[in-house]
């Protein structure tokens, strides 16, 4: 041992002890890939004494100061836009159509306002007697088909701060008359 100092022997023994540890990890184990077993600590909780989670209370949303409306003539998988407006408030009803351009059952409209709020958990209800579909930034977040009477669709979304919201409301004239009503707390 001539060729070998003290100083590499320990770091040769050193290195041959971090290697013997290792190889215990990595060695298969008994039960060699077997799907773990239960572990049993006696008898549980009934399901009935552990709490449910509570809900975040919805804040909400605040009224959009005004919101624009285009109307879509629909002819197969051909969509066409005839018509655009404004109103400040999203509150309508049309018996047959909203226009001359738009034949009755085959048309849809999409509402859309952009409103100012904080990050928070936001709600908001959608009144309709039609095929209706809610996106908030893009994404749809709700949708219903549509009744034979007026139905209620309650949205709620997180909204991470993003100043300001960009809401959407697409709804679709399928028979009988057509209503559209977003109902806020602002």
């Amino acid at each position: 041992m001539d060729f070998l100092r003290r100083r590499e022997l320990v770091g040769l023994i050193g290195l041959a002890a971090a290697l013997a540890v290792m190889a215990s990890f990595l060695a298969p184990s008994d039960n060699s890939g077997a799907a773990p077993r239960p572990v049993s600590l006696g008898v549980g909780l009934p399901t009935s004494a552990l709490p449910s989670p509570t809900p975040i209370p919805a804040t909400p949303l605040p009224g959009a100061s005004q919101w624009a409306l285009r109307y879509f003539s629909i002819e197969g998988d051909q969509q066409t836009e005839r018509m655009s407006g404004a109103v400040e408030e999203l509150d309508l009803t049309f018996a047959r159509n909203p226009g001359p351009d738009l034949a009755d059952d085959a048309w849809k409209m999409e509402a859309s306002a952009t409103i100012q709020a904080p990050a928070g958990h936001y709600s908001f209800t959608v009144e309709h007697q039609n095929d209706v579909h809610v996106f908030i930034e893009g994404r749809e977040v709700a949708s219903q088909a549509s009744g034979s009477s007026p139905q209620s669709l309650l949205v709620t979304f997180e909204h991470r701060g993003r100043n300001p919201i960009h809401v959407r409301v697409e709804a679709r004239d399928v028979g009988g008359p057509f209503i559209l009503r977003l109902r806020t707390g602002g």
